[in-house]
């Protein structure tokens, strides 16, 4: 969730700090470490990120507090809580499209085999020149790109990894993984829908929490999963990509977390666009 204000404190005095007045030299001069979370008592300290859509975003290991509507930590069955650092919130936008964009293309047509399918997720092949031979090498389906921390030092990203749902271990419970599978159900939970989405036999569970509804840029896509139903009841073959927290339930059932309307596509499509054909 982006962050557009901040609270400036100094000397017991208290002052508003829109994004727009901020810059990176300014944050760095005077605003770093005095910039905290807009919620009124919300102790969590806030640093600057700037780029093409600058915001600002949570300090390394801080918490917000309870009812702060920037506190996204959840409880996880068995997770560390250094886990928590991975949320997909800190992951950039960019990461996470290009991401969504080189899945997409990892999807055959829904008469060819699923093995064919994962096939082209697992392996994807390279040549390498050497003297007068050629080999194929093994490169992981992974994508990196830079963020900046605090100190605005710029730092290799962490790998988004790409898995079918059948390929959902245990060991991702807790990490931010992109997901792809066929939509078997849509559910309707309020003005989002909890999704269900298959592959070879495996079923996994896609929510929309609250976090979702609150936020702003958000707001687009609300009431707009009935789309998804309707394609379903028209036969339509539906597939999903989306970038998210793997967590897992109170019955133990591991489920993926969406925070963003923008983290995932349905046929390759954002919501947005899909469901103009089924929504007048």
């Amino acid at each position: 969730m982006r962050i557009l204000n901040g609270r400036y404190l100094l000397d017991g005095a208290e002052k508003i700090i829109h994004l727009s007045d901020m810059n990176r030299q300014k944050y760095k001069k005077r605003f770093k470490g005095k910039l905290y979370c807009p919620t009124e008592g919300c102790p969590a300290l806030l640093s600057y990120s700037g780029g093409e859509k600058p915001h600002f975003k949570t300090w390394r290991r801080q918490q917000h507090s309870e009812g702060c509507i920037y506190n996204v930590h959840r409880e996880l069955a068995g997770i560390e809580e250094g886990f928590l650092e991975d949320k997909t919130l800190t992951i950039s936008g960019n990461r996470k499209q290009n991401a969504l964009r080189e899945a997409a293309r990892l999807f055959t047509k829904p008469e060819e085999d699923n093995e064919a399918v994962k096939d082209k997720v697992s392996v994807k092949r390279v040549k390498v020149q050497g003297p007068k031979e050629r080999r194929n090498k093994h490169v992981q389906m992974t994508l990196y790109d830079g963020d900046l921390l605090e100190d605005d030092t710029l730092v290799k990203g962490k790998a988004i990894r790409k898995k079918f749902v059948d390929e959902i271990k245990q060991r991702d419970v807790g990490q931010v993984r992109l997901v792809l599978g066929f939509i078997q159900k849509s559910v309707a939970a309020g003005e989002v829908a909890d999704l269900y989405i298959e592959h070879n036999g495996a079923i996994l569970k896609v929510i929309y929490p609250e976090e979702f509804m609150r936020e702003r840029l958000n707001s687009s896509y609300l009431n707009k999963f009935i789309s998804i139903s309707k394609a379903l009841e028209a036969g339509e073959v539906l597939t999903f990509t989306g970038v998210g927290d793997i967590g897992m339930n109170e019955r133990g059932e591991k489920e993926l977390v969406i925070y963003s309307g923008a983290d995932f596509k349905i046929n390759s499509l954002d919501l947005s666009v899909f469901a103009k054909k089924y929504i007048v």
